[in-house]
């Protein structure tokens, strides 16, 4: 059980990782526990202090070269945000999934550039699977092409790579629920 003066230590706590972390090579557990901080940041409502960390958190995973640490951090991310998040690394996997039960999603948010299928091939399987189904794509650089084959396939909305989870969390509440 954590009493007061535990739950006021987990920040401490955190930042002594982030402090013993940082003296090794850049890794996963480092990208790992600066989303811990961010999210520690998001439930004490420090919203500065969230974007900040998760900022940092996110480039890391991304100087890492690795999508799996990305994606991980993204749903973390996400949910944290009121999302409920199935994430992939392998877009044929998640393919599979969508298709063996379109109805358990509301939206599908993909990257343009994937190994073995691009965002485009995914989208274009996931709507001729169902129709009516929300879009989404992320693109390190959006292109005039890229632009107009995304509305050319149905995607909702085509945007360069978010800075932060809270840019791709906007972009869903855009989209999803209608909001500005």
């Amino acid at each position: 059980m954590l009493g007061p003066r535990s739950v006021t230590r987990i920040p401490t706590l955190a930042s002594e990782a982030v402090e013993v972390l940082e003296r090794l090579p850049p890794g996963h557990e480092l990208a790992m526990a600066y989303g811990n901080v961010s999210q520690r940041g998001m439930a004490m409502q420090d919203l500065d202090r969230a974007v900040a960390w998760g900022t940092c958190a996110l480039e890391l995973a991304r100087s890492l070269d690795d999508e799996e640490a990305l994606v991980l951090l993204a749903s973390r991310a996400l949910t944290r945000l009121g999302h409920q998040v199935t994430g992939f690394t392998d877009p044929e996997e998640a393919l599979k999934a969508f298709g063996a039960n379109p109805q358990g999603f509301d939206v599908v948010v993909t990257d343009l550039s994937m190994p073995h299928l691009s965002g485009f091939d995914l989208a274009r399987e996931v709507l001729a699977l169902c129709p009516e189904m929300t879009v989404l794509m992320t693109t390190g650089y959006v292109r005039a092409e890229d632009e107009h084959l995304a509305r050319e396939l149905g995607i909702r909305e085509l945007f360069p790579k978010p800075a932060t989870m809270d840019e791709l969390g906007l972009a869903l509440d855009r989209v999803v629920r209608g909001t500005k």
